[in-house]
C-alpha cells in the first residue's frame, strides 16, 4: 500500500465537495449493479455502464432544465445571491 506523508489543509468546502462526489461515485456505481441484476434486466457490464451513464445524462439534462427555469425568477426576484446558490 501507497501511503503519504503529506498533510494537507483543507476547508469544509472542499470537504462537503468530496463528499459529494463521493455519495455521486456510489449512486453511479449502484446505478450499474441494478442494470447487472435480473429486477435490472440482467444486462452485462459494458451494457450496464452504458445504461448507467444514459441514466447520468438525462439526470445532468433534467438539473440544468430546473436551472434554466429558475434563472428568470431568480433574475427579477428579491431574492439575495447567496439564498439563489443554495436553491441549486
Amino acid at each position: 500500500m501507497i501511503r503519504s506523508k503529506r498533510e494537507y489543509e483543507t476547508c469544509t468546502e472542499d470537504s462537503e465537495r468530496r463528499q459529494v462526489l463521493a455519495q455521486v461515485a456510489q449512486s453511479f456505481l449502484g446505478t450499474i449493479e441494478f442494470y447487472k441484476s435480473e429486477l435490472g434486466g440482467a444486462r452485462s457490464h459494458d451494457d450496464a455502464v452504458k445504461e448507467a451513464l444514459k441514466n447520468h445524462e438525462w439526470r445532468r439534462g433534467y438539473v440544468e432544465a430546473e436551472e434554466q427555469l429558475l434563472l428568470p425568477i431568480w433574475s427579477v426576484s428579491s431574492v439575495s445571491p447567496d439564498l439563489q446558490e443554495n436553491c441549486l
